[in-house]
């Protein structure tokens, strides 16, 4: 008999004769203590007559049995025994199998060749640790700020482009090919091909593991801050927007939505990406030390929270040096579908990781069912009417 089969006849009604229960995993094993097992297991096994459901029981032996994590530098184990016990082995219409996404916290400097040389080893280092998705931060093969996006801007258009017309085109596409992954390329500042129209945008690049590009984000939402003695930031007296939400299809796994850094204080876009079947939001960003402290962790978990989907955000490492022109806030991370922070990063160079699983959106969704309760005959659905997913004229 299947396990399967075996669970689903521990739950049916208890009859005359006694229920045959799954054998527990021994606490001793190397599996259950990769699982969290508590004695309790223990306790359920000798004393069934505490079970108060069998159909409980089954959902918890079951999800105990099919999790499956990963996690490397800082995590939270505090939210484990609450996920375990919701998840089951339903698969998920929006992630068709579990799949381990990876944020590169990079440092880059004023050598541009260097930095690309630099996100490859640590490309490399995350595939070899098992990422099939891998996330490199903002600005990644650059330093960030205003005064640096024209020297460092490369013309993507028409595409494909040229190694001399884009040399970090090219390098992330041999990084994706090279460890077989879907690799989302941070942003790189990206020059109008008419010189004479000085247009700058602030672009991420998508790559398939063959290595072909498969879509371009332009951030929608430029930077435009003043905090009175603490930060002055204006992204647009350089750049141009980008006009469309950017969602993309990772054959074999399901769909994600691309957006950049202050692209997410703005709900709308990632309301939109989730209704429309996206299992993660991925958000290369570059916040301060002003705004990421306040804000970092909190856009990251609001989301997540609201939309019932995996967030990644990826940063750049901080630079140690208090008078750096600009000093990332770092701290990337990822969180789960129920907004708990489940790997995060300190300021240093990281590779943080952590396997997305199908079986927690579902959890997280039939035990909190908000895709069933809204309420558009109260308020409209932002997920429908006018929407841009296209832009002429974008790398494509």
């Amino acid at each position: 008999m299947r396990l399967d089969q075996a669970l689903d006849q521990a739950a049916q009604p208890i009859s005359s004769a006694p229920a045959k229960l799954p054998q527990p995993i021994s606490p001793s094993s190397s599996r259950s203590r990769r699982h969290g097992w508590h004695p309790i297991s223990r306790r359920l096994r000798d004393a069934p007559a505490m079970i108060p459901s069998l159909r409980t029981l089954s959902v918890f032996t079951r999800s105990l049995l099919s999790r499956r994590t990963t996690r490397t530098v800082t995590s939270n184990p505090s939210f484990r025994p609450l996920l375990r016990a919701m998840t089951t082995s339903t698969p998920s219409p929006v992630l068709k199998q579990p799949v381990k996404l990876a944020c590169v916290q990079l440092a880059s400097g004023f050598d541009k060749a260097a930095n690309l040389a630099h996100a490859r080893e640590k490309v490399v280092e995350a595939a070899r640790g098992g990422a099939k998705i891998v996330v490199l931060p903002e600005c990644f093969n650059s330093p960030y700020g205003c005064d640096f996006f024209p020297t460092y801007a490369e013309t993507l258009l028409p595409g494909p482009p040229s190694k001399e017309q884009s040399p970090s085109y090219h390098a992330l596409s041999a990084m994706a090919a090279e460890t077989g992954t879907f690799l989302i390329g941070g942003s790189i500042p990206e020059a109008d091909p008419d010189p004479a129209a000085k247009k700058y945008y602030n672009t991420s690049l998508v790559f398939g593991p063959d290595g072909a590009l498969l879509a371009s984000h332009r951030k929608v939402h430029l930077f435009d801050i003043d905090i009175p003695g603490k930060i002055t930031f204006r992204e647009s007296d350089v750049l141009s927007p980008g006009n469309k939400i950017t969602l993309v299809d990772l054959p074999g796994y399901g769909r994600i939505a691309v957006a950049i850094c202050y692209d997410i204080r703005f709900p709308e876009l990632a309301t939109i990406a989730a209704r429309r079947g996206c299992f993660a939001l991925v958000y290369p960003g570059a916040f301060n030390l002003t705004t990421g402290p306040l804000h970092w962790r909190l856009q990251g978990q609001a989301r997540a929270m609201d939309n019932q989907v995996y967030v990644a955000l990826c940063s750049p490492a901080r630079d140690p040096d208090p008078g750096a022109h600009y000093r990332a806030y770092g701290h990337s991370l990822v969180v789960d579908p129920m907004a708990q922070v489940v790997v995060e990063a300190a300021e240093a160079e990281a590779i943080v990781s952590w396997e997305l699983d199908g079986a927690a959106l579902e959890a997280t969704r039939s035990g909190i069912p908000l895709y069933s309760q809204r309420r558009f005959d109260v308020y409209p659905d932002v997920s429908k009417g006018s929407i841009r997913f296209d832009e002429p004229g974008t790398p494509q």
